[in-house]
């Protein structure tokens, strides 16, 4: 990359892969480059409004959110979303709760910003954004405050991994189901962790038919 990045959010959109934000010491990046792995190449991009550390990431019909963070002195409910068509962001509707080192992740045409901390205590609140009415609501909060944790979606349900707790790095896992609106307990890691990433692949089974004579 062009520059050192501490606590950036990472995405990828249209086969090319986003860092956002983040931080070099207490040099904190409005900054936004992608890679081009046919390239073997870094691009900078339109900067983003906003300094973020710490910023939840998530894409969306080919488009990028970057959601809450850290700029230096406040935690953020602000987001915004990026065009790569004509590189640009637009500012969208701010958050409900001021939070970075949140976790984020896309279930159809919705946004789930999940945890994080507000600067005073580690939060268990959940936020989903409708990308299509430009619209934040709460869902039903997780079991337990955790910043720092990582977030993916496997099987259309969401999984909040790790974190920490304020006094704790957690191996708790919680799953959502968004249908039920209803969180519950899922297999714990193996080790507590916060800061970490996570990230779900879907492997292909075959099945090989002999015939029988």
């Amino acid at each position: 990359m062009s520059v050192p990045r501490n606590r950036v959010g990472v995405a990828v959109m249209d086969g090319l892969l986003y860092a956002v934000g983040g931080s070099e010491g207490s040099k904190y990046h409005n900054s936004v480059e992608c890679y081009d792995p046919e390239l073997d190449r870094w691009t900078n991009v339109k900067p983003m409004h906003s300094k973020r550390l710490a910023v939840a990431i998530s894409v969306v019909n080919r488009l990028l959110y970057a959601i809450g963070g850290f700029d230096g002195a406040h935690r953020l409910n602000s987001a915004e979303c990026y065009h790569p068509e004509n590189n640009e962001w637009t500012m969208i509707t701010p958050m409900h709760t001021m939070r970075s080192g949140a976790g984020a992740a896309a279930l159809n045409q919705y946004i789930y910003v999940v945890g994080g901390y507000d600067g005073m205590k580690q939060l268990n609140t959940v936020e989903r954004y409708d990308t299509e009415h430009d619209v934040w609501e709460y869902v039903a909060s997780m079991k337990i405050a955790r910043s720092a944790l990582s977030v993916t979606v496997l099987d259309c349900k969401i999984y909040a991994m790790g974190g920490y707790d304020g006094q704790n790095f957690l191996a708790n896992v919680e799953v959502y189901d968004p249908i039920r609106d209803v969180w519950e307990d899922g297999e714990p890691l193996t080790s507590g962790r916060s800061g970490h990433a996570s990230a779900s692949t879907i492997i292909q089974k075959f099945l090989q038919f002999i015939p029988c004579d």
